[in-house]
């Protein structure tokens, strides 16, 4: 085998081992960002059940102070 012959197939396995981690790496980031949109899903309904709870218990003290 020639030294061209040795280089292209050297530089074809470092090619094929960086697209390798190339893909592992997408497949990380999509696992991450499914993981980061499901907490921030759960967290946005929490906060809006929270400030919808805060909205009636103030009204029900407005209720209350009027009925006085």
């Amino acid at each position: 085998m020639t030294i061209r012959g040795k280089l292209i197939v050297g530089f074809s396995i470092i090619l094929g081992m960086l697209l390798i981690s190339v893909l592992f790496v997408l497949d990380m980031v999509s696992d991450s960002n499914d993981r980061l949109k499901r907490i921030v899903d759960v967290s946005a309904k929490k906060v809006n059940l929270s400030h919808e709870i805060l909205i009636g218990v103030l009204e029900a003290s407005r209720h209350e102070k009027i009925s006085l």
